[in-house]
Formats: structure tokens, sequence, C-alpha cells
């Protein structure tokens, strides 16, 4: 059954405010499409954009377990450490492939003595 009558407070249709009622229900644990009175009440407010949705038991409880243990001691805030320069990039690379070279010279000469083994 849709109802088109537009409510005064909120300029919504009374459709919509049935179906975020039976959504609310829904995420109190209620499947079967029905709703109470404070549903749809917090359903019109909504849609006025007089309030959020209030939290859940699991909201409540996720937040206690974010406050700090008093039994734990306060964490150092830390100290600013000097700023290291960086590598020159070209020197690094440079230096890889001397190194790359020096590394293959050595196991041609190893290979080189044994061959002649």
């Amino acid at each position: 059954m849709r109802d088109d009558r537009i409510d005064e407070a909120s300029g919504r249709t009374l459709d919509q405010a049935e179906l975020r009622a039976v959504e609310l229900a829904r995420i109190r644990g209620v499947d079967d499409g029905s709703y109470e009175e404070e549903d749809f009440e917090n359903a019109t407010r909504e849609l006025a954009g007089e309030t959020a949705p209030t939290n859940s038991a699991a909201d409540e409880e996720a937040h206690i377990g974010l406050t700090r243990d008093l039994a734990e001691p306060r964490s150092m805030p830390g100290r600013k450490t000097p700023d290291m320069p960086a590598d020159d990039e070209q020197e690094a690379t440079e230096r890889l492939a001397l190194e790359g070279v020096d590394a293959a010279e050595r196991e041609q000469m190893l290979a080189g003595q044994r061959k002649k083994s």
C-alpha cells in the first residue's frame, strides 16, 4: 500500500519514513518487515534532518575498547631526530655498477682457473 501523503515536518512521503522505520527495526534484529512506533518516530526525525541514528550497543562497546587503560603508562611523545641527507642516486648507481663489474671479474678469473685445472 503506497501512501503519497506528505509529512509536513519533513517534506518527505510517509512511504519513505515507513521504509526507514523497517530498516531501523531490521538493524535492531526484527526481520519480519514490521516496526515499532519508536522506529517510525526516529525515521521521521532522520528524514527531517533532526537527528542521526542512535548508536547501538556494539558501537558503545567498541568505544569503551578505545579508551586508555589507566594502569598502562602514558606513551612518550618522542623527540625529533636530525635529518639525514639522502645518498646521491648517481653515486650510488655508479658504486653498484662498479661492485657488479668487480664481482663479474672475480667470477671470470675463478672460472678460468677451474678450466686450467
